[in-house]
């Protein structure tokens, strides 16, 4: 509880990360139309569950995710009648499971992860919300440019009017953009109903979405799973042994 007084105190009273006071108002405008900075900034893990179209899997996917805002981290899982995916991992490690097919994430897939998780939409408003100072922000017309020491760019915000997201252009290895809908309440949050790539591969109607303040680890397991009958207490080879 002391650690997040800290934090809460440190958002607060501490200069922003860099920013002009223009960027900075709209800043905590956007983060006010979210919920408030005191939400987000406390927040260490984000629950997400979505009713979801693909592309290639169809329509009818439930797509479920636990997402760590303090470090790279995740986990998912996409139910449908055309796909059964399941994904973990962290900075060390990682596996992804196809229906009966489950492997460890190659050192480039997990890298890719890792560079991706400081642009991710949920993790930048954590991050903004607590002042990061590692990040800068500007303002270029509506939207919200956020760059990294290096001056490279994370991410782009578009905003409405009324300061509610209406765009996220992600700037990874594999840059996207998203568009989203009107905002609705989840509980305390204030986001979007729904969310949808540009290039029309994913599409998903935002049905839950819940931050909590205890650690990512304390929420979900990212241990490998065990596939089919293990022969009483004994593990099969590559399962995770520890409960």
């Amino acid at each position: 509880m002391l650690k997040w007084i800290q934090i809460l105190l440190l958002a607060f009273l501490s200069p922003p990360a860099t920013a002009s006071p223009a960027a900075s108002e709209r800043v905590e405008s956007m983060l006010e139309a979210l919920g408030g900075r005191e939400i987000w900034a406390s927040a260490r893990t984000l629950y997400l569950t979505e009713r979801a179209r693909h592309a290639v899997y169809g329509d009818g996917i439930v797509a479920t995710h636990w997402r760590n805002l303090e470090a790279p981290g995740e986990r998912m899982r996409w139910d449908g009648d055309h796909i059964d995916f399941e994904m973990a991992w962290t900075s060390q490690q990682g596996w992804v499971r196809r229906g009966g097919d489950l492997r460890d994430l190659k050192p480039a897939e997990l890298n890719t992860r890792r560079l991706a998780w400081p642009g991710d939409l949920f993790v930048l408003l954590h991050r903004l919300a607590t002042n990061d100072k590692t990040l800068t922000i500007a303002l270029d017309g509506s939207s919200i440019i956020v760059t990294d020491p290096a001056g490279t760019r994370i991410a782009r915000l578009q905003l409405t009017n009324r300061d509610e997201i209406s765009v996220w252009e992600k700037a990874a290895e594999h840059p996207a953009m998203f568009l989203f809908g009107p905002y609705r309440r989840f509980g305390e949050v204030r986001f979007p109903d729904w969310s949808a790539i540009s290039n029309g591969e994913w599409a998903a109607y935002h049905v839950q979405l819940r931050l909590s303040q205890q650690a990512f680890l304390k929420n979900v397991s990212v241990k490998r799973p065990c596939l089919g009958w293990q022969g009483g207490a004994l593990h099969g080879a590559g399962c995770d042994e520890t409960p």
